[in-house]
């Protein structure tokens, strides 16, 4: 990866994480004009993951056909690559969600191409973006409590404590992988936990699963 902003002659490299073929094309040409040379466009995040340490920045939709572009952030951690999610969703809860994975920025798709060029200017410098949608539903809405736990999520949480894999919840409970690991990122946001063992102490806290001893 190199350190130039794209006004440099070396400009910097973009993976964008789309699934969306047109959107995809339109968000080549727009960072092309701003000078940033987009190195690839895909929809599968393992794909991606494959080829992230080529890049200087990604661009993430959260929901993509190969699946989920939290995967493709949590992945790229341990490589610091700077991650702007682009997205339809509102909910906070997609906002919490993306920064707790990791991401840097969080852009609306009705957001004008001006907004998704900052935050990636932003994300490149190592610093946080919102855009003005996002930052507002997040202002008006705390953060949820474990007064909120589904049934279904409860589900999860107690077979997630107890430490069953992705696969073993999925097949006890009927779900796809991908469900799963829908709710426990809405699990972990919703006790404000970073990962698993944190998760759990907060739910035996909150009286919700039995201490594992």
């Amino acid at each position: 990866m190199n350190s130039e902003n794209p006004s440099q002659t070396s400009p910097l490299s973009v993976l964008i994480l789309e699934d969306h073929p047109l959107l995809g094309q339109g968000l080549r040409t727009i960072l092309a004009q701003a000078g940033y040379t987009v190195g690839e466009v895909l929809s599968s995040p393992e794909e991606a993951l494959k080829l992230a340490a080529a890049h200087d920045v990604a661009v993430v939709d959260l929901e993509v056909e190969g699946g989920s572009g939290l995967e493709f952030i949590r992945g790229t951690r341990a490589q610091k690559l700077p991650c702007v999610v682009f997205s339809g969703h509102a909910e906070a809860v997609h906002v919490r969600e993306a920064f707790r994975a990791g991401a840097l920025g969080y852009v609306r798709k009705s957001a004008p191409p001006a907004v998704l060029l900052e935050a990636i200017a932003k994300a490149t410098a190592g610093e946080r973006f919102l855009c003005e949608s996002a930052a507002a539903v997040l202002a008006e809405e705390p953060p949820p409590s474990h007064s909120h736990v589904t049934a279904r999520e409860l589900e999860v949480l107690q077979l997630v404590a107890a430490g069953l894999t992705t696969k073993e919840i999925a097949a006890q409970l009927g779900i796809s992988p991908r469900t799963v690991d829908t709710h426990r990122e809405r699990l972990l946001a919703k006790f404000d936990a970073h990962n698993v063992v944190s998760l759990t102490r907060a739910a035996e806290v909150a009286g919700l699963i039995k201490k594992h001893r």
